[in-house]
């Protein structure tokens, strides 16, 4: 490719620079460029208008019309710009052996609103959100409407799977779900199928300071449908709900409701019961009330009300008030209280008419007894009922301690007994006494102690008793002697001289048929015989 050529010739400057080439391929190089009109393609690195077996060094930019294929590893020292407008494209068809991290912090995306990535696979996200964002930090749009939004397949097992700390937040909500749409579905689901028998809680809320003395642990609002419903089937029993309060002072459930009408709070149980519907164990109360009802706006409605509807025959006590301590001897079992009303207790027993079978009917049976005392000889009073009965008015008050109205069926053959009185087993045994009053029989009015208004009878024909009445003095006396079949009129014991115990009949005629006479007789009129 060297000679020498001489030309005398003037030429235009390509023709000068045709032999230039050689020039090029020395050391000295030249400060011209080369230009070459072969149009040949290249397809591979032995294919094209320029063909080199080494390597090519450029100190300037390079400019490439069409493709650029490059056969081994491609090293950039500078800054990379792929394409000059939207339409442009880049393919990788190998792995990126890499990090890809950003020129500047914050400023630059991947993908955008109009063209997102399909599927990304990485083993880890850091999403920091800038300050000055004005948008959310995740932001997922799940518009496939029968998969789910986001899917989290965790394999920890003493780390959590989810960790949020918002120590931050304010008046705002660390979570905050939104399902306008649900119809059969929930807006939070939590299954756990675990057999372990370990204690654990599949949902704990917990508030953690104690300073936080307006903070609610769960809210529920429901407007419609049910508040919360609670389903259990606890195969080794347990509560269904528990409540563990370390309140000293203040309530532990609250039930406020604005209800007029329906049931505020329903205890159904369904089952064959033998426990209880509602156990309250208070065994540490002292002055407090296990149960206390308010109800100032009460009109027909009733503080307590108890139905037993149950066919059984079986013995029960549809209400039972245990006092069950021998020391409380000053504990009262059922105390009633009623500061206005006619009526402080009323029972209103009925037999049904299908009880055919013989039996003791009670509308009130009290059963009173009093053990032995274990030592000591203490004086005690014993009442089985204890009437205290204090009343006033202005105008006419009637006061009756005890009022027994018994009326007899209109069927069969009936015994009607106002009171009837048993007493035996005492030393003394009193059957009644009066104090401060007059007892009137068949009389409203009595005028005296006793006050009688009929027939007076002691005994029946043929089997007596002795009849007693005594005077003011000792001895004197007047006694019908059932043994003798006999009227005594006995004197004073200290009147010897018989000025007492006279027998004076102030009628206009006696009658004396037989008997004996031991003493004076004075008359006053003439004696027929």
């Amino acid at each position: 490719m060297s000679a020498n050529v001489e030309i005398s010739d003037t030429f235009g400057q390509w023709r000068e620079k045709n032999n230039e080439f050689t020039v090029m391929t020395t050391t000295d190089g030249s400060s011209d460029f080369i230009k070459l009109t072969n149009t040949t393609d290249s397809s591979s690195n032995i294919t094209g208008s320029i063909i080199t077996a080494g390597g090519v060094g450029i100190a300037k930019s390079v400019t490439i019309g069409e493709n650029l294929t490059v056969h081994g590893d491609t090293t950039i020292s500078g800054n990379l710009t792929f394409g000059d407008a939207a339409t442009d494209q880049i393919t990788f068809t190998a792995d990126i052996n890499s990090n890809i991290i950003p020129n500047a912090d914050m400023s630059f995306d991947i993908g955008n609103t109009t063209f997102g990535w399909a599927n990304t696979f990485t083993g880890h996200i850091s999403v920091e959100q800038a300050s000055d964002a004005g948008k959310p930090a995740i932001t997922v749009t799940s518009a496939d409407t029968d998969q789910i939004g986001i899917s989290v397949t965790a394999s920890q097992i003493d780390a959590d799977v989810l960790d949020i700390a918002a120590d931050a937040v304010t008046t705002a909500k660390v979570i905050d779900i939104t399902a306008d749409g649900l119809t059969t579905g929930s807006a939070l689901y939590i299954d756990s199928d675990s057999s372990s028998t370990s204690t654990r809680s599949i949902a704990s809320v917990i508030q953690n300071h104690a300073s936080a003395v307006g903070a609610t642990g769960l809210t529920v609002q429901a407007d419609a449908g049910r508040g919360v419903f609670i389903d259990t089937n606890l195969a080794a029993g347990g509560y269904a709900l528990e409540i563990d309060s370390e309140h000293t002072t203040t309530n532990v459930a609250k039930i406020a409701s604005i209800a007029t009408s329906g049931t505020l709070l329903e205890l159904s149980a369904a089952g064959v019961l033998t426990g209880d519907v509602i156990n309250i164990t208070a065994d540490s109360a002292t002055t407090g009330k296990g149960i206390n009802v308010s109800m100032d706006a009460l009109t027909t409605g009733s503080m307590l009300y108890l139905d037993d509807a149950s066919s059984s025959t079986s013995t029960r006590n549809s209400a039972q008030i245990i006092q069950n301590h021998d020391s409380a001897i000053a504990a009262t079992a059922l105390l009633v209280q009623s500061d206005s009303g006619v009526t402080g207790m009323l029972l209103d027993k009925n037999f049904p008419a299908a009880a055919v079978a013989a039996a003791t009917v009670r509308g009130l049976w009290v059963d009173f007894d009093h053990t032995v005392p274990s030592s000591g000889t203490a004086n005690f009073t014993d009442i089985g009922i204890d009437l205290d009965v204090n009343s006033a008015g202005l105008g006419t008050t009637t006061q009756i301690g005890l009022d027994v109205d018994v009326v007899g069926a209109t069927s069969g053959t009936h015994t009607a007994t106002g009171i009837d009185i048993a007493v035996s087993g005492g030393d003394t045994n009193y059957a009644l006494i009066t104090t401060g009053g007059n007892v009137g029989i068949s009389t409203a009015a009595p005028a005296s102690v006793l006050h009688v208004t009929g027939t007076v009878q002691v005994g029946v024909d043929d089997t007596g008793h002795d009849v007693t009445f005594y005077g003011a003095a000792a001895g004197s006396m007047m006694m019908w002697d059932e043994d003798a079949d006999s009227l005594l009129v006995r004197g004073a014991t200290a009147d010897a001289a018989g000025s007492s115990g006279r027998l004076v009949l102030q009628t206009a005629q006696v009658s004396v048929e037989d008997g004996d006479i031991l003493g004076r007789v004075d008359f006053q009129a003439p004696l027929e015989t």
